[in-house]
């Protein structure tokens, strides 16, 4: 569909997207409303990107340097497979620090940075060396590192080493939430002009599945197997939708995702569904049907139901699994409990057994127990590290 895509087919693409503003306009409605705030312990939350606050008039270290997230986890995690086989029972921790440094006051030009422990394209945790998991690692990696210019508002170019783009869609049915790529995005959000809230073009290159340094994939900036082509809208102040066509090493998939906040409902509070149609090679289709409610004020239960095709893992030229490792494949519950114990605090645990699949999994069994300390809010709380107002 798109095999030949150049790279200065881009800005082509990006101005044949903005050709929609006038129908755009016809169908706006006249006033915008903002979307309720939830999900904000919500485990397939996306990676935090490096773009922070633009407010204006930042003093001491935040005007030049501003620390996005910083993020301290330990996680026990247990994996039995079907045949009853018990393959993981270990310790892990997870380091985490995304920042960026802002050439200007309101840092619309910056570089932005992000290191993060994990030694492949799905993996953000080290072993502890305690419980099997062989010896304890304390690598570190330079995973994303991009420039991002945003010269008018709105609009936002990056170029570099990039996290991935989901929308609504989680890693369930996309890629791992600590994958990575090396490119080049255009992303457009003004949804005043152009109906859309967000219109975002990624041409990049994906791989290199066990070298998460960005340091040794810098050359891929000349190659391109990864092209994707995002769209998201607010269809009203409860429910938001997006999709994407994206083509990776050869194969083309679609991905459709709906979120919708029903809090006068007793059971569900928020609700995803999202799902994905591989079009061409080895067609498929894979669905994740997700709910979650608070609870007690400072907890929140969730649960759904997942169906990744068989072959989502290994259509790749490393022939590597790509999307979260709780889920790979197969079909399975999925059952989640979060406890903020403070602000900078909070324990989880993940269940996630398979169910009716005629096959052999290696995952038949997976549960994390998981503790998070977010020390970049703990940080911003005092001192020269505290965000501007």
């Amino acid at each position: 569909m798109i095999r030949n895509f150049s790279h200065n087919h881009l800005l082509s693409v990006f101005l044949a997207l903005a050709l929609c503003q006038g129908w755009a306009q016809a169908q706006e409605p006249s006033k915008q409303s903002k979307q309720p705030e939830t999900d904000a312990a919500s485990e397939l939350a996306k990676i935090p990107q490096a773009a922070g606050s633009q407010n204006s008039k930042p003093s001491g270290i935040s005007r030049w340097l501003e620390i996005s997230s910083l993020l301290i986890n330990a996680r026990y995690r247990f994996i039995q497979t079907t045949d009853g086989i018990t393959t993981t029972s270990h310790l892990q921790y997870r380091d985490s620090l995304v920042a960026r440094f802002k050439f200007d006051e309101k840092g619309r030009f910056s570089l932005n940075a992000g290191v993060h422990t994990g030694s492949t394209f799905i993996s953000g945790w080290d072993a502890s060396g305690w419980g099997r998991g062989g010896h304890g690692i304390t690598n570190h990696y330079l995973k994303q590192l991009y420039f991002s210019a945003k010269p008018i508002k709105g609009l936002e170019l990056q170029y570099g080493g990039l996290s991935l783009l989901r929308g609504e869609s989680t890693e369930a049915t996309t890629y791992d939430n600590d994958a990575y790529i090396v490119g080049q995005r255009i992303s457009l959000k003004r949804p005043k002009d152009l109906f859309f809230d967000e219109i975002s073009v990624t041409y990049a290159y994906l791989g290199d599945t066990t070298r998460p340094n960005l340091n040794k994939r810098f050359n891929r900036l000349q190659k391109s197997n990864y092209h994707q082509f995002l769209l998201s809208k607010k269809i009203s102040p409860r429910a938001t939708v997006s999709g994407d066509y994206t083509f990776q090493s050869g194969i083309e998939t679609l991905r459709q995702a709906v979120t919708v906040n029903v809090p006068e409902v007793r059971l569900i509070h928020r609700l995803r569904f999202e799902n994905y149609q591989r079009v061409d090679v080895q067609p498929a289709y894979g669905f994740f049907l997700y709910g979650e409610r608070p609870l007690f004020g400072r907890a929140t239960i969730g649960g759904g139901y997942a169906s990744i095709d068989r072959n989502y893992s290994v259509l790749n030229a490393d022939r590597f699994q790509l999307n979260a490792d709780k889920f790979q494949k197969g079909n399975r519950l999925y059952l989640m409990g979060i406890y903020n114990v403070n602000p900078f605090v909070t324990v989880s645990a993940f269940w996630l057994p398979a169910v009716a699949n005629n096959y052999a999994l290696a995952n038949q069994t997976h549960f994390q127990l998981v503790l998070s300390y977010d020390l970049g809010k703990a940080l911003g709380a005092w001192g020269p590290f505290k965000p501007p107002k």
